[in-house]
């Protein structure tokens, strides 16, 4: 076990913490999501963009959102609902898609080594405490790592 900022974190593996590695994949997942499109958000900025740029940043953003959408059936799936995705939430070819990449993917076999792990959760609680709202419920000190180490 390490300590990183005044928190006590281990190591953790897919095979030992199954749900919380799930977990944190979800939460990786989900803030390189909302990183990308908060980039294709104008600001104020005057740029010259090139013809399909937009358009080209949409189609990765959905490659994003798709990364999120695996990652939450994975951590499910754990968890012990064995859907795959409802029927007809996703249009046929995606839905499609969706199943091929889980079941090529399966389950992840991941291990987080102590140092790895304590720069992501202190990467996530930091990133979900500059994104808070004024009307969110009132978060811990430690919100991810709150979150994550329950599970184990």
């Amino acid at each position: 076990m390490t300590v990183s900022s005044h928190r006590p974190v281990p190591t953790i593996s897919s095979e030992t913490h199954p749900l919380a590695v799930a977990e944190l994949e979800l939460a990786e997942a989900a803030r390189e999501s909302a990183d990308f499109a908060r980039g294709m958000v104008p600001a104020g900025r005057s740029v010259e963009l090139e013809p399909g740029a937009l358009v080209n940043d949409a189609v990765r953003l959905v490659d994003h959102a798709l990364r999120v959408l695996i990652a939450a059936v994975q951590h499910e799936r754990i968890r012990g609902d064995g859907r795959v995705v409802p029927d007809g939430v996703l249009p046929s070819e995606l839905a499609v898609h969706v199943r091929d990449s889980l079941s090529a993917a399966g389950t992840p076999e991941r291990t987080w080594r102590a140092e790895a792990l304590a720069d992501s959760l202190f990467d996530l609680d930091d990133w979900v405490r500059r994104h808070c709202e004024a009307d969110d419920p009132p978060l811990p000190e430690w919100p991810v790592t709150t979150a994550i180490v329950r599970h184990w």
